[in-house]
């Protein structure tokens, strides 16, 4: 599951960064989820272990886009998080903060076009994602879920069973498959 978030001081910036997600999120086969903010809320949300997040910022005076960077930094509890700033001259102070490999960033300039911009950045993070193709399709109690590879933290055997359990961030699937025939379904992120 992909998590928006979108942290900006005016209502209609924040509905129109969920607009440009939803338009590029409903053409894929994806559970996402958009939650919005005014102030720095966010935090709570931040220090739950779930999914990817992508953050979506408005720099302002009321919203300091290198202020909430470094508090993501601080108090987010996942490997990997996915930053992208709207603002005027931010770049060169965005730029002078440490970025690792864990934190993606990228910044759109208030007189570039938003939705063009933003659209295409929100899938270049689903492409580095890989999140549209690396889905696990499991059939539990004559429901299909679809798991992204990133949400399995593992896969065990049930004992004196051929059941496996699919253990993930969201809770426990159960499903007549051997780990074996589960092995060729997946790919190399997964070993015995």
């Amino acid at each position: 599951m992909v998590k928006f978030i979108t942290i900006a001081k005016e209502k209609e910036i924040n509905e129109k960064f969920e607009n440009i997600i939803n338009i590029v999120m409903m053409k894929l086969d994806l559970y996402y989820e958009v939650n919005k903010y005014e102030d720095e809320k966010f935090k709570e949300k931040c220090k739950e272990n779930c999914g990817t997040n992508v953050f979506i910022i408005k720099d302002s005076e009321e919203v300091s886009a290198e202020r909430i960077v470094k508090l993501i930094k601080k108090e987010y509890k996942m490997v990997a998080a996915f930053i992208v700033v709207v603002g005027e001259e931010n770049e060169v102070r965005l730029n002078n903060l440490v970025f690792d490999h864990s934190f993606l960033i990228d910044v759109i300039r208030d007189n570039e076009d938003l939705d063009i911009n933003l659209g295409n950045d929100i899938k270049r993070i689903l492409d580095i994602l890989d999140a549209r193709n690396k889905v696990l399709n499991v059939i539990n109690d004559k429901l299909l879920y679809r798991i992204p590879y990133n949400d399995i933290y593992y896969i065990e055997k049930e004992l004196k069973s051929k059941k496996s359990i699919i253990k993930t961030k969201f809770g426990n699937f159960h499903l007549f498959k051997s780990l074996n025939e589960l092995e060729e379904e997946l790919d190399n992120r997964f070993f015995r």
